[in-house]
């Protein structure tokens, strides 16, 4: 083989190697690609909300509010699916 072709062989071999991690890498991070666009999405959403109170609160008190909110906003649907499950469910005749 010439160094032409050495080389050539060289690079395929380093591109090959790269793409595999590269896909390896990818299978590691797929669980995680919809809970981080979610919370890309969220981030967007208050983002203007977070600088209004930055200004009036400073960096922590705006942080503490956001968490707050974003916390209800998550667990909030959630309380009320199980509230009128449990509603309905204490209305279904004994012996059914």
């Amino acid at each position: 083989m010439t160094t032409t072709e050495t080389r050539r062989l060289g690079l395929l071999l380093f591109y090959g190697y790269v793409l595999g991690l590269a896909f390896l890498a990818f299978q590691i991070m797929q669980p995680f690609l919809m809970p981080l666009a979610w919370a890309g999405i969220l981030t967007l959403c208050l983002w203007p909300l977070r600088h209004k109170l930055t200004s009036r609160l400073g960096k922590n008190g705006a942080a503490l509010v956001i968490t707050l909110l974003a916390v209800v906003v998550m667990i909030g649907p959630a309380l009320w699916i199980g509230y009128s499950l449990v509603t309905q469910a204490s209305q279904v005749p004994a012996g059914w």
